[in-house]
């Protein structure tokens, strides 16, 4: 008898069990057999017992009348009768001692049956204790694999949720990793625009200042002005620079501070140079 969702080696703990009590039980029904049996027999020997001493106490009464009547006619016919009583009654007195000889036996017999029947009464009363036992065994580890199989339920589904949550945030970081890169692109790119924006601003303020410096009408005997030079805010304080123009430029000219000055050549370039110890 297997119920199902029972793990096989409960089934099998079960099973031999099962088997185990119907041998035993089995056992104990050959032995109650036995012991009506040799019961039964012990009944009929004792009513034969009784028989024969009723037959005893009669042949006794008639040998005793027999004596009585010894003087009587024909003593030889009445002695042979005496003497076949006699013969009965010796007779009669050994299947007495042997029936109870027999009886003894079978009441021993019976003791050891008995005492048999006892002792397995109290290996079956054991084997009970250990079924019960066995069998609250079972109802626990039952429960124990009820309380298992529910958290490797709750487990498996906590790991599906974790795996989901997972491929989730696989996703989004893969997202955030794809704007993260297109904004550092862009802010890449925005970084080089800005910066062509102030080279290409720069060169236009030096192209600007340098075109306004080489277009200005100075000469070397004009006095100092106390103006600063147009060029001075568009320039930064290095001791040279260069810039190309569209035309060639083939100039001198000096500031009126007499800090800088600028040249062309026929290259297309135009220097703005800083005069160190001038003024």
């Amino acid at each position: 008898m297997t119920a199902a969702g029972t793990p096989s080696w409960i089934n099998d703990i079960l099973s031999q069990l099962f088997i185990r009590d119907a041998k035993q039980s089995r056992g104990y029904r050959s032995i109650v057999d036995y012991y009506t049996g040799v019961r039964d027999r012990v009944f009929r020997l004792d009513a034969v017992n009784a028989r024969l001493e009723r037959e005893n106490k009669r042949l006794s009464a008639k040998v005793e009348a027999g004596r009585i009547v010894a003087n009587l006619p024909n003593p030889s016919e009445l002695e042979s009768k005496v003497l076949n009583l006699q013969e009965e009654v010796i007779n009669l007195h050994r299947q007495i001692d042997k029936l109870q000889c027999e009886a003894k036996e079978k009441q021993n017999k019976i003791e050891e049956q008995t005492n048999r029947i006892k002792e397995l009464n109290n290996l079956l009363a054991e084997s009970n204790k250990i079924n019960r036992t066995c069998m609250e065994t079972i109802e626990h580890l039952k429960s124990a694999n009820s309380t298992l199989l529910d958290e490797q339920t709750a487990n498996a589904l906590t790991v599906e949720r974790l795996e989901y949550d997972k491929r989730e945030l696989v996703e989004e970081r893969t997202q955030y990793l794809a704007q993260i890169t297109f904004l550092q692109k862009q802010i890449e790119d925005l970084k080089n625009t800005e910066s062509d924006m102030r080279l290409q601003l720069q060169r236009e303020l030096i192209h600007r200042g340098l075109l306004d410096a080489a277009c200005m009408p100075l000469s070397v005997e004009e006095s100092p002005s106390d103006q600063k030079c147009r060029t001075l805010s568009s320039l930064p304080d290095v001791i040279a620079f260069s810039i190309t123009t569209a035309d060639d430029v083939n100039c001198v000219r000096i500031s009126p501070s007499g800090d800088l000055f600028s040249y062309g050549g026929l290259d297309r370039k135009v220097w703005l140079c800083n005069i160190k110890g001038g003024g």
